[in-house]
Formats: structure tokens, sequence, C-alpha cells
């Protein structure tokens, strides 16, 4: 019996050292099965990213060309703005000029009024430089009770 014991136990461990060779041999084919696995999804993540990049650039591309021809529309249509403006403001300018000249009294003309009737902002202030619509109406030249003229010095 002792010797069935002894042999039994040198089986046992003849298989453990069998085994762990086998299941070696087996975690290092599924060790290499998973490194394989991960270098294949880095590489699919890879490209999936390459892929994205690229999109973007074009999205980029696409959204600068349509910028490019709206800032050129926009000058093609200031341009043309501007172009109708000068020839708007040449025509306002010609039928102001018409204007004034019908408006001429005895050869000359009162440029208060002028300015005023063109819309410059002197006119638009209206008598603040001495000239008013009906006429230049003079300061009075007695001041209100109780003050003096201005034209006296002032006694100390």
């Amino acid at each position: 019996m002792f010797r069935a014991r002894v042999a039994a136990q040198a089986f046992t461990v003849v298989a453990m050292v069998v085994g762990g060779m086998y299941y070696s041999a087996d975690r290092h084919k599924a060790k290499e099965l998973w490194k394989m696995k991960e270098l294949e999804d880095a590489e699919e993540k890879r490209q999936k990213w390459i892929r994205e990049l690229e999109v973007r650039d074009a999205e980029d591309k696409a959204l600068k060309e349509r910028m490019e021809k709206r800032r050129k529309k926009a000058t093609e249509r200031a341009a043309l703005d501007s172009e109708s403006v000068s020839a708007h403001a040449k025509a306002a300018l010609e039928a102001s000029t018409d204007g004034l000249n019908s408006r001429v009294v005895d050869g000359a003309l009162d440029r208060a009024d002028v300015s005023r009737k063109d819309g410059g902002i002197f006119g638009s202030l209206g008598g603040l430089w001495g000239s008013s619509r009906a006429g230049s109406e003079q300061l009075p030249s007695t001041p209100p009770q109780g003050q003096k003229p201005a034209t006296e010095p002032a006694k100390k």
C-alpha cells in the first residue's frame, strides 16, 4: 500500500508538470492571439480616425470655400452698391444744384439757408450761427429787467 501511495503521488506530480507545459503553450498561443487582436483593433481605430480627419478636412475646405464665395459676393455687392450710391449721390447733387439755381434771388444766396436746405450739419443746427428761417433775427439790444448790459464793465 505504501508503494502504491508513492506511485500515485509520482503520477500526480508528472501530470501536473505535463499539464503545466501543455497549458503554458496554450496560454502562449492565447496571448499571441490577444496581442494580434489588440493590434488589429488599434489599426482599425487608427483607420477610423484617419477617415474622420479626412472628413473634417473636407468639411473645413468646403466651409472655407463657401466663406470665400460669400466674401467675393459681398465685395461685388459693395462695389455695385458704391457705384449705385455714387450715381445716386451724383444725381442728388445735380438735383440739389438745380434746386439751388432756381432759388437764386438777385444773384446772391444766403449761405446758412443753402446749408440748411441741403441738409448740411450747420444748416441743421438752425440759427445757432446767427441765421434763421424767416430771416436774421436781431438779439435784443437791451437786457432783461434787473440785468446789466453786457457792454458795461463790471463794477467792483
